[in-house]
């Protein structure tokens, strides 16, 4: 594994987990960006209990919509990084939690390796840093010196 990994936790409201989502995973994993290390399905219940189940250990019978991805799964979270980062669910509600291997990222780690250098620093912007950088760049404006302080003259 050479690539940067990366973890998402999605919540939905309900005691439900929506398998439409897993064509979508396939397809990343079949175009070789991403390889699935773990996924975890999560249940809040109104108590504020927790429980999960992680695919490759779950009840055939439960996880029959998501049997596809069973055979790629490495099992890389424990039982305190599933609680620590599950802590934040709401009760009464359900979640996916997600560790891939950015796949993609492997021959440039390969290639900075080869020519004598190394990462020093990662991380992720937040989507609104991204956003902020779709917007085309506003130029400048110098104040006008005769320009009172309303900008007219």
């Amino acid at each position: 594994m050479d690539g940067l990994r990366d973890y998402v936790l999605v919540e939905f409201a309900g005691n439900r987990f929506p398998v439409d989502l897993v064509p979508d995973l396939r397809e990343l994993v079949d175009r070789g960006t991403i390889r699935i290390l773990d996924l975890v399905v999560v249940r809040k219940h109104a108590s504020g209990e927790l429980s999960w189940f992680e695919l490759e250990t779950a009840d055939p019978t439960e996880a029959v919509p998501l049997a596809e991805l069973r055979g790629w799964l490495v099992g890389s979270l424990t039982e305190d990084d599933v609680a620590g980062m599950t802590s934040g669910l709401a009760c009464g509600s359900s979640a996916g939690l997600l560790v891939w291997e950015n796949t993609w990222a492997s021959p440039l780690g390969e290639a900075i390796h080869r020519a004598g250098g190394r990462v020093v620093a990662r991380g992720r912007l937040p989507a609104l840093v991204g956003d902020a950088a779709e917007d085309p760049p506003r130029p400048r404006r110098k104040p006008d010196p005769a320009a009172d302080s309303t900008g007219t003259r």
